[in-house]
């Protein structure tokens, strides 16, 4: 998604992070041409190491279900988030297909979001024109501003 972001828009330049030190190297691969534009770090979603209000568009894809306390995660790509900025992501939620497709490969503390649960939490941070998406019943758009 990075890459795709970086060629198509020629003035973004992006902060990708990953939690998996592989994955991070993965990415810092990927994301080798755009070098003047992209930087690759690694972090834990829950407790970035960024100052606050540091990003004008925070984007979380496909991410949250890996993290355990994906509540935490969304609140801290909300600190990070400057007013007026965009948080905007698209994940898994949870459902009988999800979870059994979650069962065949290893655990790693995972927690699918309910999708009763996303909208509710967006709304307890401070954010406006919260926008909660079901798309084909396995997976969810979001985005809303900082306000």
């Amino acid at each position: 998604m990075a890459a795709e972001l970086l060629r198509r828009y020629p003035d973004v330049r992006i902060t990708a992070t990953d939690f998996d030190p592989a994955m991070v190297e993965l990415a810092g691969e990927t994301l080798r041409p755009f070098r003047e534009r992209a930087t690759v770090r690694q972090a834990d979603a829950t407790s970035l190491p960024f100052e606050a209000e540091t990003f004008d568009c925070v984007l979380s894809f496909i991410m949250l279900h890996h993290v355990g306390r994906w509540e935490d995660a969304l609140a801290e790509s909300v600190r990070v988030l400057r007013a007026g900025g965009l948080l905007a992501g698209y994940d898994l939620v949870e459902s009988a297909v999800t979870r059994a497709l979650h069962r065949l490969g290893p655990s790693h503390g995972e927690r699918l979001v309910g999708l009763d649960e996303l909208e509710p939490m967006l709304a307890r941070l401070p954010l406006t024109q919260i926008d909660v998406t079901p798309s084909i019943g396995l997976l969810v758009r979001f985005s809303a501003r900082k306000g």
